[in-house]
């Protein structure tokens, strides 16, 4: 998005239009990846292949899991041959994380800043792709 300066130069001109002042830059996860896991002070490449493997290579923030229940449970809201609700970079599962909405696990910002601290806290092994790739 280009964000331009509309000002008037006489009261009987019309509007005259800047050059741009400044651009947006476009949102790059590799970059968010880094800044939250210096934050943290985990692995940027163990943060970055498990996002890699958890979103199929896509590192799409709206992606839910493809995966379907083979198993029921109702108050959990998991009906067997539905799609599992697990979504985002960090491909969080609803059921096992009732504080967390589907829009806050599909929020680049909340899903990494939440998958690095929990890095840091030693809960890293609860990613299947973080087991697969680095036990």
């Amino acid at each position: 998005m280009v964000l331009s300066v509309i000002f008037p130069v006489f009261a009987a001109s019309e509007p005259v239009v800047l050059a741009p002042v400044e651009e947006e830059e476009e949102y790059n996860v590799h970059t968010r990846i880094k800044f939250y896991a210096d934050q943290y002070k985990v692995s940027a490449y163990e943060l970055t292949e498990t996002i890699r493997c958890e979103t199929a290579g896509t590192f799409d923030p709206n992606i839910q899991s493809q995966w379907r229940y083979n198993y029921s449970d109702p108050k959990r809201g998991i009906v067997i041959g539905t799609q599992e609700r697990s979504y985002g970079l960090g491909m969080y599962h609803l059921p096992d994380h009732p504080d967390m909405t589907e829009a806050m696990a599909k929020d680049p910002e909340y899903a990494l800043n939440r998958m690095a601290r929990e890095f840091s806290e030693g809960k890293k092994s609860k990613w299947y792709c973080w087991q697969k790739l680095f036990r």
